[in-house]
């Protein structure tokens, strides 16, 4: 398989988001191998309090009754082509194996490498005046290990590494949909596409494509990828929104949900997206792009008239409130 920019099989890391519950045991376990346990000189030794090399943040979509919570968890990327080591080449180590790594001399009073990692995840240790980072625990691979600490800390393995070239990963990141978490800069940017291109009246549609350029017209706004050696999948729980929702009818004075009722998502007279309401009359449709503008929804079930809303998607999900059917 091709291995890439020279380079012997390289080690990723993948982040499932559906299988990550917040239980931190995976910081917990970068805690017991790097706080207070100097691994020179692959790294000096981590603060006890306030520094995180791998850092699990709570994120929330929607709104009662629809709210959904995930759990990601952030470290350095490990960049193949990283801003660190363009900012301070003599200080950012990359190993053959993809592994980046930072001079433990060379970092020492350099609390400016810190502000060079588009990702906020080189931190500076006012107890040693150094910066720090994840190693990916090289130390323990050099030494015979296969997994890094937090892989192995993992109950659910929502964190797994892979060592491979990068085309035999390249394939994989295409049937898993995997795709890396944008740095603030990228962020911004896409939030002004999404924006653009609603005022144009068009956007991605729901499933693979979310998350990605809405279209190769605005692709420029996009800045040059660092590449990324973290990737994670099901990443719309973070990035994306749903709509959700509950149809209701009325008979004998009583309300019944209206399960298998069919609810389409439309935009423009195309259908992006069609899903039943469950045993509650419940729906939710999920991968939507953030800022895309308005949709049309349509409702359909046997012996009720259809019926239709218009939503308009902001920066978060929508959560509307229940939506009553009328017999024919």
């Amino acid at each position: 398989m091709g291995r890439g920019s020279g380079y012997m099989d390289t080690k990723r890391l993948i982040i499932d988001l559906a299988k990550c519950v917040g239980c931190f045991n995976c910081l917990a376990a970068c805690k017991d191998e790097f706080a207070d346990n100097s691994w020179l000189p692959y790294t000096d030794r981590q603060k006890k309090h306030d520094q995180k090399w791998i850092d699990v943040q709570r994120h929330e979509r929607g709104a009662a009754p629809y709210t959904e919570v995930c759990y990601v968890p952030r470290l350095c990327n490990h960049c193949e082509n990283a801003e660190c080591e363009k900012a301070f080449p003599d200080a950012v180590k990359r190993r053959e194996d993809g592994i980046v790594l930072l001079d433990p001399d060379m970092a020492k009073g350099n609390k400016a490498l810190a502000d060079a990692c588009p990702y906020g995840m080189i931190s500076w240790n006012d107890e040693l005046e150094t910066t720090q980072k994840c190693t990916m625990c090289a130390h323990l691979l050099d030494g015979g290990w296969k997994e890094p600490r937090c892989v192995q800390a993992c109950p659910l393995r929502a964190i797994s590494v892979v060592s491979c070239g990068d085309e035999e990963f390249a394939a994989m990141a295409a049937v898993q949909e995997l795709a890396p978490l944008r740095s603030v800069a990228e962020a911004q940017e896409a939030a002004q596409l999404n924006s653009m291109v609603a005022e144009k009246g068009v956007a991605p549609a729901p499933g693979k494509a979310a998350g990605r350029a809405a279209s190769r017209e605005f692709a420029a706004l996009i800045p040059e990828e660092s590449r990324p050696r973290v990737l994670y999948k099901n990443l719309h729980k973070y990035t994306d929104c749903f709509i959700a929702g509950a149809l209701a009818y009325e008979a004998d004075g009583v309300e019944h949900a209206a399960s298998g009722a069919l609810v389409k998502l439309n935009r423009g007279g195309e259908i992006l997206f069609s899903v039943e309401t469950d045993f509650f009359g419940e729906f939710r449709i999920d991968r939507i792009p953030p800022n895309s503008g308005s949709y049309e929804l349509s409702f359909y079930l046997d012996g009720f008239d259809p019926a239709e809303l218009r939503v308009s998607v902001a920066g978060g999900s929508v959560c509307l409130d229940v939506i009553k059917l009328e017999k024919r």
